[in-house]
């Protein structure tokens, strides 16, 4: 009965395999490097062992052919082993090659065929091997992805598409093997690749990140700001080698967004872990262009257009952490103002009004216009909301208010009245003329305000 047990007969096939492949192997090594020169010899032997159990079928749950393990893998007689298959990094080819005698070691195991003791131990001495051969696959394509950021030539493109590949078959091979006894199943099943994979990358990311070092020949003097830029070229680099060179070796996904997602995190977790202390105005004002301005721009860049979408990304910063900041710049902006403002009144009080064409003339209302101007615009673009900086245009009135002061002094001094006065009236029609073309950066109760305050200073 032992010489007709179909478990014998498939054993014998494995040590007809290893002596074949290797010639001289060490006793009870397994390995499946004959499959290619032995296929019609395996298939032969199968069909005996099935052929004496009329109960024993094609393995079930691989009765149906998986289109996904057939692309570019048996479109030709596999001519090389598993061996040189994996030093030649096809990893594809090498990978099938496995999950077939993986398939062919366990189909007598879901028919419950009997086993003598010796018999048993030489399955698990096959399983044993067969374990080592996929770990040594495996080692390799961890070790092909986890260099994917730095793969340049064509070759290497290829070898990361093999990994890739190699990586979507253990998927399959893993949902095929699901709903079975796990005491009948290979002890490897299942892998969890893509658990593995996205893990992998990720670490990947946040050492590359972390790994990212300042221009020390660079002018910025903030050891913050500089940390912030060198992290954000890294981020930058790599996405775009990500578009280049790793996108096709992904053709069922989107990795150009799956790794935008990753350093965004990254990022987004420095940006917090700085924001969370005291900052100068200076740093402050550099994060919130990087929130709002630097980093949205890398991330909308013209060889990321249409690989990554910007709107599902989560903000760098939480409202909660974002909000002090800019208070904490609008803030320096309105002081700024008010001591420009002063500056240039202190000025007009000193000064002699000249005259122009016949007129008397003063530069007061150019000089605080373009000041307020200027202040508001840069402010917009830090912020990314001109809605946020209407708040600042208190300075105007501010202004105004202690400018009409000053024409009643005026008013006081016989010598200076006449000039000053004749003056003061073009700059009052220059500043109605600023906040009725930029009514929209003024709330309406300031707008309001200065027109009422500009109407009685000219009257």
């Amino acid at each position: 009965m032992a010489s007709c047990s179909p478990n014998v007969k498939f054993l014998d096939r494995f040590r007809f395999q290893r002596n074949d492949d290797e010639n001289v192997c060490p006793k009870g090594k397994m390995t499946v490097d004959s499959l290619a020169t032995k296929d019609r010899l395996i298939s032969s032997k199968i069909s005996k062992i099935q052929s004496s159990f009329p109960k024993l079928k094609a393995f079930k749950p691989f009765s149906k052919k998986n289109p996904q393990m057939e692309h570019d893998i048996q479109t030709k007689e596999v001519l090389l082993t598993f061996k040189q298959n994996l030093q030649q990094n096809h990893f594809a080819r090498a990978g099938q090659q496995l999950i077939d005698c993986e398939e062919r070691l366990f189909a007598l195991k879901q028919e419950g065929v009997q086993s003598s003791k010796g018999i048993v131990e030489e399955e698990e001495d096959c399983e044993e091997h067969l374990k080592k051969d996929f770990e040594e696959l495996l080692e390799k394509i961890w070790s092909t992805i986890e260099n994917s950021l730095e793969v340049k030539n064509k070759e290497e493109i290829d070898s990361l598409k093999e990994a890739v590949l190699a990586l979507q078959q253990e998927e399959i091979q893993d949902q095929r093997w699901e709903g079975f006894d796990e005491k009948k199943c290979p002890p490897w099943r299942p892998r969890y690749c893509k658990r593995t994979h996205d893990s992998l990358l990720e670490k990947v990311v946040k050492q590359r990140m972390e790994a990212a070092k300042p221009d020390l020949n660079c002018s910025i003097k903030s050891s913050i700001q500089m940390d912030i830029i060198s992290k954000a070229k890294q981020l930058k680099s790599d996405l775009l080698q990500v578009a280049t060179n790793v996108k096709s070796c992904y053709p069922e996904l989107n990795i150009c967004q799956y790794y935008a997602n990753l350093y965004h995190q990254a990022f987004s977790a420095k940006i917090k872990e700085i924001a969370d202390y005291g900052l100068s105005d200076s740093d402050c004002l550099h994060i919130l262009q990087w929130v709002n301005t630097h980093y949205p721009r890398i991330i909308k860049h013209e060889a990321l257009t249409g690989m990554i979408q910007y709107e599902q990304l989560e903000a760098l910063l939480p409202n909660k952490m974002l909000e002090p900041l800019e208070e904490q710049f609008l803030s320096s902006k309105e002081n700024e103002l008010q001591t420009w403002c002063q500056k240039f009144l202190s000025t007009e009080e000193k000064a002699t009004p000249e005259m122009k064409d016949g007129c008397y003339s003063s530069t007061l209302a150019i000089d605080v216009i373009q000041c307020i101007h200027g202040v508001l615009t840069s402010a917009q673009e830090v912020l990314g909301d001109h809605s946020k900086t209407k708040r600042m245009t208190h300075q105007i009135k501010e202004f105004l208010i202690i400018y009409h002061r000053f024409l009643v002094k005026v008013t006081e001094d016989n010598q200076k009245a006449d000039a000053v006065l004749k003056a003061s009236l073009h700059c009052i029609r220059q500043f109605r003329d600023y906040i009725i073309k930029n009514a929209d950066c003024f709330p309406r109760h300031i707008k309001a305000d200065c027109e009422n305050l500009l109407t009685r200073m000219r009257d």
